[in-house]
């Protein structure tokens, strides 16, 4: 008797399961029927041959930027058989030590302009007030003359 609740049972979800499988089916047959798939296939095929001729676009460019690199390496590796090792670490030393030097000059132009605009402003205009009436008097002296 149990057992044949148990298959009644088991038949009744089947049963169930088919019918939720026949409608999900209506319902994606209906979903696909809303797009044009000719037009998605065409898209689908011009996209994928853009996408090839990017591609390979792409890969000259890297084969060339990889061949550059392979000269640029080369060369450098002959310069450093030229210059030596020791001349090449000072060189490199000195040249961090000017980009050190270029950021504190940086640095203190910005705190430098900052200070006058703030502290010097008003000396600033005497100082035009002073050129104005420097500029009069040199007009002056050369009307006379």
């Amino acid at each position: 008797m149990e057992e044949l609740d148990r298959v009644s049972h088991l038949e009744e979800r089947m049963e169930a399961e088919m019918k939720e499988l026949a409608r999900r089916t209506n319902q994606m047959t209906s979903e696909m029927e809303k797009f044009d798939m000719d037009a998605l296939k065409v898209d689908s095929a011009a996209r994928r041959e853009d996408l090839a001729e990017r591609c390979e676009c792409f890969e000259q460019r890297l084969n060339h930027i990889n061949a550059t690199m392979s000269k640029l390496r080369v060369a450098y590796d002959e310069q450093m058989k030229r210059c030596g090792d020791k001349n090449w670490v000072s060189f490199e030393e000195n040249n961090m030590n000017l980009q050190q030097s270029m950021r504190a000059v940086c640095e203190l132009q910005n705190k430098v302009n900052e200070d006058n605009m703030a502290s010097y402003s008003g000396t600033k205009t005497e100082c035009l007030e002073l050129v104005q009436k420097l500029n009069s008097m040199i007009l002056k002296c050369n009307e006379e003359m």
